[in-house]
């Protein structure tokens, strides 16, 4: 590192240490408010995100406060604003039940929006005691919609014919690359989906807003709304600029001070006036490694996107995307199952999963722990395919009911990319020693042979996938697991009264529930594992990647390399889906078989 980028990660620092605000003193009442901004990620907190001008939302990290203040008896209310925020809908439910929880502890919130521009921010936000827009907002209640991706037509733009093979009529994942539109087997399934998670909309906006539920579909089935409308109908309760509903909660609660920085974890304290005490403490307190604690813990480990061989480092342009991959898993269960210290283990899962063996490697390892100590599996957004997979071996599993689950079954497929090479002009003249050699030849598709011989092999996958269901889970089902697996797809709610899950609940359920299994009571740690790095390590060891860094993945051609800053703008959602598509196709090309979602869905 230059002396030119020490001096200026020392001025970030510094300026981060004397720019940080006092906030509401220790004892004294106050009202919070939390600023909702940016997409909700599941994953550990960077440790560079201290420096970021922007804060990264965790999801454990805004439950963790939520508690506190529910907890605090100083908090007298919570203020919620939103900008851009983005989450899914198993997180949605889990911070509308953190927020009932608030209520019944008689602390009002209160939420205030500039507009509201999704359904599925307005199915979080009625939950809200008292809720404003401003005046020229709008209320964009018009139910839940979805987009699922097919990319056939771009991969035959680049000359690339996919051949899948799937096991199972549901475990459509194939379909992604191979149709324009769902089979009739995918539609069934995205229709089971959307009744149940319309269904819970529905019901959780008519309990939150006190009315009938037919009477909520009637409102949204006329939206969307001005604000001046939306409060006629009954969606919310005042019409406001955000200064004057803010001086109606000090009128109802006296002029006691608002606190913007509750909860979060800040710049350690530092006596000013010393300038190299300052430094020394600076330096010594954000680059140590944690203190170790003897305090007994619950492990927190997560399998966050999609599920890969090997330590991630190495695995091509979208590696860095995910945090599933097996090797540091694989260490962080066993280092949880020998720790003496730790008591129980909770794996936090929101993956559509990926590689079978990767998933096979993790699961193996939840053996181990779930031999020696209690293992509970919390499931985010989506825990399908291989994030049920990792997840079965659990003694309890924790789901919301929006949590999209189950797709047990595998999908092959390999990518016929001869029409790239005619069109560049590139001639391949093979060589073939071996009957099965050229299996998996890109130059055409499977031959009769070449499809049952794969077939078979995946059909073995399979069966090993269901074997590890049935293993732990065969006297809980509702049903015998072949009527369950085939690559269905399930909500939470479904997969509890099918058994293939065992309670509704959030992170914070499946953490207190351990703690009782581990008879720990409320003195306890919890401990995220693998652990992560200091500054001091994500200094030095990726500086010069940081300094590199490039604004996207590399991209397969030009043309999506000069179009993602523009979908990212403008349809974030999807861009993001796009970049999930792409690296599950270069999983397919080491990986040959996956144990995936049947399809990438967008839902707003």
């Amino acid at each position: 590192m230059s002396n030119q980028h020490i001096k200026t990660w020392i001025a970030v620092i510094l300026a981060a240490a004397v720019a940080l605000p006092a906030g509401a003193q220790a004892g004294e009442k106050k009202i919070v408010h939390l600023e909702l901004k940016g997409p909700l990620q599941e994953a550990p907190p960077d440790p560079m995100a201290m420096f970021s001008s922007s804060k990264a939302l965790n999801t454990k990290g805004l439950l963790d406060r939520l508690k506190k203040m529910r907890r605090d008896n100083d908090v007298e209310a919570v203020f919620i604003t939103f900008e851009r925020v983005r989450m899914g809908l198993a997180q949605l439910q889990e911070l509308r039940h953190a927020i009932d929880q608030l209520k019944a502890a008689d602390k009002e919130v209160y939420i205030h929006m500039d507009s509201c521009y999704s359904s599925g921010l307005y199915w979080l936000a009625s939950s809200a005691s008292r809720l404003a827009v401003v005046p020229t907002g709008d209320v964009w209640v018009t139910g839940l919609y979805g987009e699922q991706l097919y990319v056939k037509t771009l991969l035959g733009f680049m000359g690339i014919e996919a051949d899948v093979i799937h096991i199972g009529d549901y475990k459509s994942a194939g379909e992604i690359v191979t149709r324009t539109e769902p089979s009739e087997a995918a539609a069934e399934m995205h229709n089971w989906l959307f009744d149940d998670l319309y269904r819970q909309m529905l019901e959780q906006i008519a309990e939150s807003r006190s009315m009938k539920v037919a009477r909520a579909e009637e409102i949204i089935d006329n939206g969307p709304y001005t604000a001046e409308s939306a409060k006629k109908a009954g969606l919310i309760d005042e019409v406001a600029y955000r200064k004057d509903f803010v001086d109606s909660i000090k009128a109802r609660h006296g002029d006691i001070p608002f606190d913007k920085e509750y909860g979060e974890s800040g710049m350690p304290e530092f006596d000013m006036s010393n300038p190299f005490t300052m430094f020394q403490e600076l330096f010594g307190k954000i680059m140590q490694a944690p203190s170790v604690s003897s305090t007994p813990s619950i492990a927190l480990i997560y399998v966050v996107g999609t599920i890969t061989v090997g330590d991630g480092g190495a695995g091509g342009p979208f590696a860095s995307m995910n945090h599933g991959a097996s090797t540091p898993l694989r260490k962080a269960l066993y280092e949880a199952a020998f720790d003496d210290n730790v008591k129980a283990v909770v794996l936090r899962v929101d993956s559509g999963g990926g590689s079978a063996v990767a998933s096979e490697i993790i699961w193996h390892a939840t053996k181990e722990v779930a031999s020696r100590k209690p293992f509970i599996v919390s499931m985010g957004n989506v825990a399908g395919s291989g994030g049920y997979y990792v997840a079965c071996a659990a003694d309890t599993i924790f789901a919301e009911p929006g949590t999209i689950t189950g797709s047990i079954g595998v999908v092959g497929a390999k990518f016929v990319t001869k029409g790239l090479w005619d069109w560049m002009g590139v001639n391949w003249h093979p060589i073939q020693r071996g009957r099965n050699a050229d299996i998996m030849a890109t130059d055409e598709k499977w031959s009769d042979e070449h499809r049952a011989k794969i077939r078979t092999w995946m059909e073995d996958i399979y069966g090993v996938f269901k074997s590890r269901v049935q293993e732990k889970r065969g006297d809980k089902l509702a049903k015998p697991l072949e009527e369950l697996a085939g690559g269905r797809v399930y909500t939470g709610a479904q997969a509890l009264e099918l058994g293939l899950i065992d309670k509704l609940g959030g992170l914070h359920d499946a953490l207190e529930y351990a703690s009782l299994e581990a008879n720990l009571g409320e003195d306890y740690d919890v401990t995220i594992l693998p652990k992560p790095k200091t500054i001091f390590d994500m200094l030095f060891e990726n500086f010069g990647a940081l300094a590199n860094a490039q604004s996207h993945p590399a991209l397969p051609n030009t043309a999506l390399q000069a179009a993602l800053p523009v979908l990212r703008s403008l349809e974030p959602l999807k861009a993001e889906a796009l970049l999930r598509m792409l690296q599950q196709v270069e999983l397919f090309q080491k990986e040959k078989v996956l144990t995936v979602m049947p399809y990438e869905i967008v839902i707003r």
